[in-house]
């Protein structure tokens, strides 16, 4: 239960230049040392994991405009109860707050691209993913949504980054397409 949060502030912390083992693990170091994270803890982290975020496209873009990366944004939006719960009938107009902190997004001359990093343990076949896809996805367009309303700017991809399958899945309308390894 640790080990995700921790994972998260590596990709937080982490300096936007050339990500290598080295200056991963020099990050963990630091966080270490600061008090923020146990040596057991960093221990367990995916090093190389996060590495090869850096080697997808998406975190190939991030490296080329490091200024345009925003990193564990919060935000806060009030919506109506039967639009973020399916469980709730259409005709609920109660208000409900949703906050939360979206792991991160770029800002391109397209659009946004937001990042949601996993670190769920993953059986690397299609099935688990689609699964994973299935559990977030949800999640992915209330962030969407949150972006489109603090920013006048459209989302024009989002994704799971799956650390441990070190493999970033593009969602679009609640479906997959994996490919960016």
């Amino acid at each position: 239960t640790q080990v995700g949060p921790a994972t998260h502030l590596v990709f937080q912390k982490l300096a936007l230049e050339p990500v290598t083992a080295t200056t991963v693990q020099d990050e963990i170091t630091v966080l270490i040392q600061q008090g923020l994270m146990s040596p057991a803890v960093a221990a367990q982290i995916d090093v190389a994991g996060v590495v090869d975020f850096f080697k997808t496209a998406v975190g190939q873009q991030i490296l080329a405009h490091p200024d345009d990366y925003h990193r564990e944004e919060p935000f806060a939006m009030i919506m109506n109860g039967h639009e973020p719960f399916e469980n709730i009938a259409p005709d609920d107009n109660d208000q409900v707050l949703i906050h939360g902190i979206i792991d991160g997004y770029l800002v391109t001359s397209d659009g946004i691209i937001l990042v949601d990093y996993k670190t769920d343990h993953l059986t690397p076949n299609p099935a688990a993913i689609k699964k994973v896809v299935q559990k977030y996805s949800g999640q992915l367009r209330l962030y969407a949504e949150a972006l489109n309303i603090m920013q006048p700017i459209p989302v024009v991809q989002m994704g799971l980054y799956l650390v441990e399958l070190r493999e970033f899945v593009s969602i679009q309308g609640g479906d997959e397409n994996s490919g960016d390894h």
